[in-house]
């Protein structure tokens, strides 16, 4: 929904094509899915703060500042972010929280530039950054095309076609990398089948389907391992849940796929950041661009590399994951 216009929606014309679709009531709720979120969320949220005496992740840190420095475009943006803090970083790090959660609970987070015009002189009055709920199987993309699929209902409601043809130059996707996908999605999938089979109810559904998975009564530990092996590719550590049932080293290994996963996460994240600002920059006609830091102290490849070696204790390699 667009935000409130101080300079009320009867005087402006708006572009944008999207509609925003209510919220499906009898999506399956996975806890420990919206937990690895949280994780990811909290831990990108770390590797954007290390500035200014903040206590943040001190290999793969960045921070941001915009080249050159133009007021309009650095409001606009945070429009797209939704911070109300003059801190840049800390902005971004909270917004990158918030779509890290719901890619991988819900795969992708989408926005529409839309631009609002005064309707006498035709000029630029505000921009927004709306969000387009699009499920996988409800947003295609082809090439340069985007297309937004609604359900009948929505459709009726809003009194359009269930077809939107969405501007690809004013649609941001944030979504994961490719190389992890397919990872996220069965562990997304493993997950909500792991929450499931703790309601006994559940128990008897799944006698009768074919996928060869059986729980007649609800086992802690045999369905922690599953939870552990689920999220093994991810690195998911499952809040020390996993403790008991790996060595300090596969522990450690596990932290540090962890850390690259997210670390993967963000830059991807970054890169359509930086699509967001060039498309404001371009239509402001300006030269402003965010320009990203590196302050890591070292690599995630320093800490893999000190861990195979086996010179440095454990304790020592847990302080620089932490």
């Amino acid at each position: 929904m667009r935000k409130f216009s101080l300079f009320g929606e009867d005087n402006l014309v708006w572009s944008g094509n999207s509609v925003s679709e209510p919220s499906d009531p009898y999506f399956p709720r996975s806890p420990n899915l919206e937990m690895m979120g949280q994780d990811a969320g909290a831990t990108i949220f770390r590797q954007c703060q290390n500035r200014r005496g903040r206590q943040g992740s001190r290999f793969s840190s960045v921070c941001f500042r915009f080249e050159p420095e133009d007021n309009k475009v650095i409001n606009f943006f945070r429009t797209l972010v939704g911070g109300q803090s003059r801190d840049i970083d800390y902005s971004i790090a909270q917004f990158f929280n918030m779509i890290a959660r719901t890619i991988v609970v819900e795969d992708r987070f989408v926005y529409e530039l839309q631009i609002g015009r005064d309707k006498n002189t035709k000029n630029i009055v505000e921009m927004d950054f709306s969000p387009v709920s699009a499920p996988e199987d409800k947003l295609l993309v082809y090439g340069r095309h985007v297309i937004q699929l609604l359900p009948s209902s929505v459709a009726e409601s809003h009194s359009c076609s269930r077809i939107r043809r969405l501007d690809p130059d004013d649609t941001i996707i944030f979504g994961a990398p490719s190389r992890w996908k397919r990872v996220i999605r069965s562990a997304r999938s493993e997950l909500r089948f792991f929450d499931a089979m703790k309601f006994s109810w559940m128990n008897q559904i799944t006698e009768s389907t074919t996928t060869g998975r059986r729980l007649h009564e609800y086992d802690h530990s045999s369905n922690l391992k599953m939870l552990a092996r689920a999220t093994a590719p991810l690195g998911w550590f499952g809040r020390g849940l996993f403790h008991g049932y790996q060595t300090d080293y596969q522990g450690l290994e596990r932290q540090i796929r962890w850390n690259t996963f997210c670390i993967d996460l963000r830059n991807h994240m970054i890169r359509g950041l930086e699509v967001a600002v060039r498309r404001i920059a371009d239509i402001l006609n300006s030269g402003c661009r965010l320009i990203i830091d590196d302050k890591s102290e070292y690599t995630l490849e320093d800490v893999r590399r000190k861990l195979q070696e086996g010179k440095t204790s454990t304790v020592e390699i847990v302080k620089l994951l932490f």
